[in-house]
């Protein structure tokens, strides 16, 4: 009997998880404001419930999006975590799945990687530990996976004419990357013929190579480089920076907010006709060296860099300095 009431408990309460969850999820395409309110509400009447604190998560993570300061969108991604963590806690395989979480999960990583760079580079310690602290339950240490600032003695002479700090890019490359995206309209879905030029191949080359060499030590075939596959990493990355968005999956602005236009491989299979099969995304880095270390100490990415069965690959780098992460980075591979 009692065997028969636990399993009567057990369907009452995840039909009660299953409805909040369509609540919620049809709240939040509509206004996620309201589904934040509507999110903490049902929290209070029933802490049990694992679908309040994933939207509630997402809420934060879509907020950290649209805020510029790097201090605060710190905030709002501890924040995500925090509450991703509750998720996976209390949730259900099933809800788990319907939620997509592992994906979800994995782009929120790179998200925090990404506002992590930020804080180290402009060494603001206090906001870089707190977000650490409250990836801590969800992500483990992700101290580890951002590479240290090298300070580096500056040498001015008495009598040198003021000048400008070297920039990133150069004019050239900037001009060029301008110009090509400029041609584009990026609310509207690719069609597999943009063009669009780096603002650094010098960058985008260093990465590749650091890649080949560590795929040589691991007695793996070299990737070679694709043109195709390297205008649909470029294309993905200039509109992440333009759209100023970070996912895989294309998204496009309507009316001010964005929209999940396509996945990612879709996108790729614009450009590409044969098989892709990886992508790794990254933002917040102005340098190879620094991407290829986040990538290279996060387990999902280091699988894609050195994934056996892929041959071609392309990289694409675009900065932007008015989008949320100003530097982008795509890298996608593919087989003959």
């Amino acid at each position: 009997m009692n065997f028969i009431l636990l399993i009567v408990s057990f369907s009452l309460v995840a039909g009660k998880e299953d409805k909040v969850y369509q609540k919620l999820e049809k709240s939040y395409a509509k206004d996620p404001e309201k589904a934040y309110v509507l999110a903490k509400q049902y929290r209070k009447k029933d802490n049990s419930l694992a679908a309040p604190y994933f939207f509630e998560s997402q809420y934060y993570e879509r907020k950290a999006g649209l805020v510029k300061k790097t201090a605060d969108q710190a905030l709002a991604l501890g924040n995500a975590a925090t509450n991703g963590a509750s998720f996976e806690k209390k949730a259900s395989d099933k809800i788990l799945l319907r939620a997509q979480w592992e994906s979800k999960k994995a782009i929120l990583h790179d998200k925090i990687i990404a506002c992590l760079t930020k804080l180290n580079e402009q060494h603001n310690s206090s906001k870089f530990k707190r977000l650490t602290d409250k990836s801590m339950k969800l992500f483990g240490d992700l101290s580890k996976e951002v590479a240290p600032i090298e300070e580096k003695e500056v040498i001015v002479e008495k009598k040198a004419e003021p000048t400008q700090p070297n920039a990133v890019v150069s004019a050239g490359n900037q001009s060029a990357a301008y110009n090509s995206m400029s041609k584009i309209d990026f609310s509207k879905k690719p069609t597999g013929k943009e063009r669009i030029q780096s603002h650094n191949k010098e960058e985008e080359t260093k990465i590749l190579q650091m890649i080949n060499d560590e795929r040589k030590k691991k007695k793996l075939k070299p990737l070679v480089l694709d043109s195709n596959l390297v205008f649909a990493a470029r294309y993905h990355a200039a509109d992440m920076a333009n759209e100023d968005y970070f996912e895989h999956d294309s998204h496009n602005k309507v009316n001010g907010k964005l929209n999940s236009s396509m996945g990612a491989f879709e996108r790729i299979g614009l450009f590409y006709s044969a098989f892709a099969n990886t992508e790794n995304i990254a933002a917040g880095n102005s340098t190879a060296e620094a991407t290829y270390d986040q990538w290279y100490f996060s387990p999902g990415h280091y699988a894609n860099m050195f994934n056996s069965s892929a041959t071609k690959v392309g990289v694409g780098f675009i900065q932007n300095p008015s989008s949320v992460y100003e530097y982008y980075w795509v890298f996608c591979t593919g087989t003959d």
